[in-house]
């Protein structure tokens, strides 16, 4: 199986052994630094800037034997330029970095470097950094001439950072490196002799139809895979395919979202998830016959779903037990939270199999080959998410990762040694390896970039995953006097990297937004028309969103994950100063500013349930808006109502002094996901079922709603992605400008 690590090659297993049998010499300082030049010209470092830095500096600080002040706060101040309040736990950049730095290093002596006769290691729980030197290789046909005894000399500044190593005398030494060397050739021989070489992995792009293919589900001949495809323009549906990817034919057709396929064990019937407007129904169809049976509803936070990327943004299953019998997924059936349930197909029963803590969701569910076992993804956050383990028929949990990061995709390898998960561990998403007993994961040998859904074949053999390109940008337009858009959208920031959440400044001369132009996500403003952008937020990892203006334009509230959960802070418009509004344990998002600037409305958990509340900025008290589940809420501008969203079709409100909440009769089944926008003149919005991507105004005096104009190209799920000028007369929202994907085969995997 193609996996890269440090253990299982036989190029591994010869260095380890070589290096094993080196004697203890002292290393000149100029070799060392030579290395060190190497590694950063290196194409892993040259565009690392913080990886390099970090690197740099600790070497260089080793050399003068200054390896006792390699601290987590002494390397924040001096490597990342943080202050001396710098606080690790709100911002984890040297913890981060590092774990970059080691999984950067490994691929260069794992590539470009692995002739090198020196290596650099960083040892995990410690910044201090370890130098391993390898002898070469004697060539076998030349006369040895044994030499003196060498002395060892240990220079006092090096010492600190040089990993020792026994001390061989020469001739025991070539005695020893002639036999490792038979060794090696000869295990080498039989190695290159049984492995045929037409059977090395080939990876294959196998969907590739304009538009997003994924989410692919192997049948179990190994011959056929079963996948979601839709070109952006009209509902994803689901289609069979060969493996090579030459035949392809239409397995469900409709204006309903039909997704998350799985193939039954015995290759009769394909189970799927069918989303429409109202409701989230688990289909189970025959693979060949036009009849179908609806098992039943499940409960999902309905507005995730859009003609955009979202399709595979939450995934509840289905997962099919081994004996076919059952399908699990997830639901909250008793008001206990989204856990996973066992769904009996005969009878229509379902038993919880799962029930997480607080509003966590237990999703992605896989079962293992043998049937005993259910891996899943607890969610924990917005790109906080761990991989557990549980058994068939219920029982504690076992947790397999602690990786608090964002996972696209869990599988089982046929074994049922292994699972193979998708996650943004070390940047973007990769393919991971990770024992069923825990562990460090293993980076899975494959190609392209942003690479999610993994799938494995039932003999083990092939691999199917999600390759993504998606660029989003911020695109504007104009509204007449009339209240009509005119012509087409324009682009407002027109960049190869992320950008979206645009927001107009209260006197609509700014606009604050969000972007990764300078490598991480951060927090940028710009004048009215785009120009003079300028990043605002620096912090390294800090991944905000939800940014809102105060009323004054002087302050800009956002969200960011600290730990495993969102908290609220504020940015100081023009000085780029950021502070906290809350310090809990509790998960904080989607602020929104009062009228008055003087209280924040903003999405929590701290009752245990999603819901919205209102913080006093004077006293710190905090107070539940609604007992109903809610997402975002904001005020009118007239005072009179706060207006709030849920996770079911709707826009509802509630009396600023009233506390009776009510949906908007003319507003009840709409779906916005964050599309949405509040000026003098009414509400805009855009419904996320509607495939036209109408922009929509609702007009509280009269009750009435209508059209302002369309937006193009797919939305993107929980973006800040509608915003409209106080003068109401351009609209600024975000967009996919590519969001392709193709699904490719990796064989003999």
């Amino acid at each position: 199986m193609g996996y890269t690590g440090s253990k299982g090659s036989v190029a591994d297993w010869k260095m380890d052994t070589v290096a094993n049998l080196m004697k203890d010499f002292q290393i000149d300082r100029a070799y060392i630094e030579a290395e060190l030049e190497s590694i950063l010209a290196s194409a892993l470092f040259k565009d690392s800037n913080r990886a390099s830095a970090l690197l740099h500096f600790i070497v260089k600080a080793a050399l003068t034997g200054e390896t006792d002040s390699l601290k987590e706060t002494y390397l924040a101040v001096a490597v990342f330029g943080r202050d001396a309040s710098y606080d690790p736990k709100l911002d984890p950049i040297v913890r981060v970095q590092a774990g970059r730095l080691r999984a950067k290093l490994a691929a260069y002596y794992d590539g470009p470097g692995s002739r090198s006769s020196l290596r650099i290691e960083i040892p995990k729980g410690s910044y201090k950094p370890q130098i391993i030197e390898l002898e070469p290789e004697i060539p076998t046909n030349e006369e040895v001439v044994p030499s003196p005894p060498i002395e060892v000399v240990t220079a006092p500044q090096i010492e600190p950072f040089i990993r020792r190593r026994n001390v061989y005398g020469p001739w025991h030494f070539v005695t020893l490196f002639g036999v490792v060397f038979a060794l090696v050739s000869g295990f080498l021989w039989l190695w290159i002799a049984k492995r045929n070489p037409s059977h090395a992995m080939q990876i294959q792009p196998v969907a590739t139809a304009l538009g997003r293919n994924r989410q692919a589900s192997f049948s179990s001949d190994n011959h056929h895979f079963v996948l979601v495809w839709s070109d952006g323009t009209m509902a994803p549906n689901l289609y069979i395919s060969d493996i090579d990817g030459t035949e392809k034919k239409a397995f469900t057709h409709g204006t309903d979202f039909s997704i998350r396929p799985a193939w039954s064990p015995d290759d009769r019937d394909i189970a799927f998830l069918r989303i429409s407007q109202n409701t989230s129904e688990i289909v189970v169809k025959p693979v060949y016959g036009s009849s179908e049976s609806v098992l039943g509803s499940i409960h999902t936070p309905v507005n995730l779903w859009t003609a955009g990327p979202s399709v595979s943004t939450y995934a509840p299953g289905p997962a099919w037990s081994r004996d076919g019998r059952s399908l699990i997924v997830t639901d909250d059936q008793d008001g206990k939270g989204f856990g996973l349930y066992v769904w009996s197909l005969a009878h229509g029963d379902r038993r919880r199999l799962t029930t997480p803590e607080g509003t966590s969701e237990d999703i992605f569910p896989a079962v293992s080959p043998d049937g005993s076992s259910v891996a899943f993804v607890r969610y924990t956050s917005s790109g906080s998410d761990d991989v557990f383990v549980t058994s068939f028929n219920g029982g504690p949990l076992t947790r397999l990762s602690f990786e608090r990061r964002d996972i696209q995709g869990l599988t089982w390898t046929p074994d049922g040694n292994n699972l193979i998960f998708a996650s943004n561990r070390s940047g973007e998403h990769r393919l991971w390896k990770l024992s069923k007993r825990g562990g460090e994961p293993i980076e899975v040998q494959t190609s392209g970039k942003d690479l999610t859904e993994p799938a494995i074949s039932p003999d083990g053999r092939s691999l199917l995953y999600t390759e993504t390109n998606l660029n989003t940008n911020i695109w504007q337009l104009s509204i007449n006097r009339h209240g009509v858009g005119l012509a087409t959208p324009i682009p407002w920031s027109n960049s190869t990297r992320r950008s979206g959440s645009p927001q107009y400044s209260p006197d609509g001369q700014r606009v604050v937004f969000l972007s990764d132009r300078s490598g991480d996500l951060h927090l940028w403003t710009a004048a009215r028309d785009g120009s003079n952008a300028r990043q605002l937020t620096h912090a390294d990892d800090l991944s905000p969103g939800g940014p809102r203006w105060s009323p004054d334009g002087k302050q800009i509230a956002f969200y960011a994950l600290v730990d495993q959960n969102k908290q609220l802070f504020v940015v100081d418009s023009e000085s780029g100063s950021v502070s906290r509004f809350l310090k809990d344990r509790f998960d904080d998002r989607s602020p929104n500013w009062s009228n008055d600037g003087r209280s924040i409305y903003f999405n929590s958990n701290r009752d245990g349930s999603r819901g919205c509340w209102k913080l006093s900025l004077a006293d710190g008290a905090v107070s539940k808006l609604t007992n109903r589940l809610c997402w975002d809420a904001f005020e009118s501008p007239d005072n009179q109502f706060v207006y709030f969203t849920t996770d079911q079709p709707g826009i509802w409100r509630i009396a600023t002094t009233g506390k009776t909440d009510q949906v908007v009769p003319s507003l009840k089944t709409v779906g916005v996901d964050r599309y949405f926008a509040s000026t003098r003149k009414g509400l805009y919005f855009v419904d996320h079922q509607d495939l036209t991507k109408a922009i929509q105004r609702f007009d509280p005096k009269t009750g009435l709603v209508e059209t302002v104009g369309h937006l193009q190209g797919d939305l993107l799920p929980w973006e800040l992605g509608l915003s409209v000028s106080p003068d109401d007369a351009t609209v600024l929202f975000t967009k996919a400008d590519e969001s392709m994907s193709e699904i490719d085969l990796v064989h003999n995997f």
